[in-house]
């Protein structure tokens, strides 16, 4: 490449052009767990040009959220994205595992709970807690901070709760369904 400037001085240099691409493996990541199992994450993505770094999200209950493959312990239900950078600085396509926690301890003895989900989770702006009673008499739902204060109170129209992700901050959160002053479900999600 030869490069001239206003004064007719001219330059000669070379540059090397390299191209990142990133292969996506054909299979999802998902696992089914009981609450206090360790699982290992993976993304579904390689190549590139190495080394690679990672980025995990949420920070939630995992050894470290900037290698290949994590351990993770959640307590609840999760969707864990990943991102790959590679040394020239070409950032993948996001890949995505899913850890299904399955409930242990009280809720085994109160089998007259009402089953309840957050979906997605960490929540994002099309997020919902769904619950399987279509007896919606005097129910009513309280959402709390991981200080213990309620954030949110409202009364339950339908078994869809729709979550307006822009309402709260980066953190952790318990919801509490009542019918009456009897807890009737209840669960946790994540916002970051």
């Amino acid at each position: 490449m030869i490069v001239t400037d206003n004064q007719g001085a001219t330059v000669d240099d070379s540059i090397n052009i390299r191209f990142s691409m990133f292969y996506y493996l054909a299979f999802e990541c998902m696992y089914g767990i009981n609450q206090g199992d360790t699982v290992t994450l993976f993304g579904n993505m390689g190549q590139g040009i190495g080394p690679l770094c990672y980025t995990w999200s949420p920070n939630y209950n995992i050894s470290d959220t900037s290698v290949a493959s994590p351990l993770v312990w959640p307590d609840t239900s999760v969707y864990y994205q990943v991102y790959a950078i590679d040394s020239i600085g070409c950032v993948s396509e996001p890949s995505s595992c899913f850890i299904s926690v399955k409930a242990t301890g009280i809720s085994q003895i109160y089998n007259h709970l009402v089953k309840s989900i957050v979906f997605p989770n960490p929540i994002s702006s099309n997020s919902s807690i769904v619950f399987n009673d279509n007896n919606l008499e005097k129910l009513t739902i309280q959402i709390l901070n991981s200080n213990g204060q309620i954030v949110i109170k409202d009364k339950l129209s339908s078994n869809t709760y729709k979550l307006e992700s822009k309402s709260f901050r980066d953190g952790f959160y318990f919801y509490v369904i009542k019918s009456g002053p009897q807890i009737v479900s209840y669960g946790k999600f994540i916002k970051n």
